[in-house]
């Protein structure tokens, strides 16, 4: 049974080898990038597509804690931010 767990790559939760902690970093990034954006957007481009700003911070910093988390960031960058740049091209903001 020591064998057995001598080779588990986990130690106290976390992966150790470099494979997972590469993933683990790229994965991060992702969510930390996606609030970064949402923190950037001015509250007027959320409200124009009827969200809400504050609620979406939320939502993406909770979502980084989050075992698969990091989907939610990604259907932020990916669905809800195009919509946001459409809102300011209308504007004629950057």
């Amino acid at each position: 049974m020591p064998d057995l767990l001598a080779r588990v790559p986990f130690k106290f939760g976390f992966a150790t080898n470099p494979p997972s902690i590469v993933l683990s970093l790229i994965v991060l990034s992702i969510s930390i990038w996606a609030i970064y954006r949402a923190v950037k957007t001015p509250s007027q481009r959320f409200a124009g597509i009827g969200k809400s700003r504050a609620r979406w911070i939320g939502y993406l910093v909770i979502a980084t804690v989050l075992p698969l988390g990091f989907l939610f960031s990604l259907y932020f960058l990916w669905n809800v931010k195009p919509k946001l740049v459409d809102q300011s091209s209308r504007n004629g903001s950057i």
